[in-house]
């Protein structure tokens, strides 16, 4: 019995020291005390959270006219939720018209549907994409140059975060192949489009959508070999993930020396911590796995306190998609031929990981890697 009291006398206590916690977050004591200002000044936490987003954004939504986008056609994938969503509102109310790469029909059509309410002369163009698959990519490619003479930009926005280890059709561990080896073979069979796309007044863009994750990879950063990148027993959700955002880095700037001297800029940018679905599927497993604790929070009034609060602790959809629309069509990114970086909210370059993002023969090794892959699996 004295063991249940102490058990519960301590969950208590726990859950007042959560209580006070959310209590001064409310009352912003660190703000006050300079801690926001402060991790904005940290490269690996500048502006991932609206709280401690200092200073104007680099791009809004007023930044680009209704039809600033006539004449352009742009390429998202996981078109039809998240980021992806708010990306292709964004374009297509601007005029440009938007290739959307969806894993199913279904999600394509009622992603469209919603954009039309608010742009009924939108010009989209909804396809089926499974990242997973060699073999749905090389078909979406096909449509892709079925469809359209012209592709002026790509936003390589898909994604994917597994807690439990797994492989994609071809053989590859599930979130490097499809955050990393999918994209870029669908940039290999798109790139011929978007060199004859590009003019010396437009360049082509390729925008690839990594996170601050990138900095928590594995110790070696990427691992050069299939052997070690689908061993089930080395498997680690959190560095798994941040492996795969990290060789997004390193694409991105490999591909960005590459493709330059045909008059396309590549660059990778961070949304930040966004109100997206694998956020909110990571709330739902803690209070899978936690339910007591759920229980309790909720019992003593703090879940709601902390569902206040989230709004300053997440970006909302829309403007966390701000900055990967401002790597792909802003005039900015175009007049001034930027190419090779990496961007945070909102809209503002910052330096990657130094550690391993700068560390070039990991980003040739990369390179190389992947060449190999799509050589050996992507018929």
């Amino acid at each position: 019995m004295g063991v249940c009291r102490l058990l519960v006398r301590l969950g208590v206590y726990f859950v007042a020291l959560v209580a006070i916690l959310v209590g001064c977050l409310l009352a912003d004591v660190p703000g006050q005390l300079g801690l926001w200002r402060h991790l904005d000044s940290l490269p690996r936490f500048r502006g991932i959270i609206p709280k401690i987003h200092e200073g104007e954004w680099g791009f809004n939504h007023s930044s680009l006219g209704p039809e600033a986008l006539q004449g352009r056609t742009v390429l998202v994938t996981g078109a039809n939720a998240g980021l992806g969503l708010a990306s292709v509102h964004y374009l297509a109310t601007h005029g440009a018209t938007v290739i959307m790469g969806c894993r199913s029909q279904e999600n394509c059509d009622e992603a469209a549907r919603i954009i039309k309410q608010d742009a009924p002369s939108a010009t989209l163009i909804p396809l089926v994409l499974d990242l997973a698959s060699f073999k749905s990519i090389k078909h979406f490619a096909e449509e892709v140059n079925k469809a359209t003479p012209k592709l002026h930009s790509m936003i390589l926005n898909a994604g994917v975060l597994k807690y439990s280890f797994g492989l994609t059709e071809d053989g590859l561990e599930q979130d490097i192949g499809v955050n990393h080896f999918g994209h870029a073979y669908l940039v290999q069979l798109l790139e011929g489009l978007l060199k004859r796309s590009a003019s010396k007044e437009l360049p082509s863009t390729i925008v690839v959508v990594s996170s601050n994750s990138h900095y928590q990879s594995y110790p070696e950063g990427v691992r050069l070999n299939l052997t070690a990148l689908n061993d089930p027993a080395e498997f680690k959700p959190s560095q798994t993930y941040g492996q795969s955002k990290l060789a997004n880095v390193l694409y991105a700037q490999e591909l960005a020396a590459r493709l330059r001297p045909y008059g396309i800029l590549v660059n990778s940018v961070h949304p930040g911590t966004v109100a997206t679905e694998i956020v909110i599927r990571l709330f739902e497993d803690i209070q899978n796995t936690h339910p007591s604790i759920a229980t309790l929070f909720s019992n003593f009034g703090v879940a709601r306190r902390v569902k206040d609060l989230l709004g300053s602790f997440v970006w909302n959809q829309k403007d966390a998609a701000l900055t990967q629309v401002y790597a792909a069509v802003s005039p900015e990114i175009i007049s001034k031929r930027v190419h090779g970086k990496y961007f945070h909210p909102i809209a503002r370059e910052n330096p990657p990981c130094t550690i391993h993002a700068t560390n070039t023969t990991l980003q040739k090794g990369l390179w190389d890697l992947t060449e190999e892959v799509l050589r050996s699996k992507a018929k």
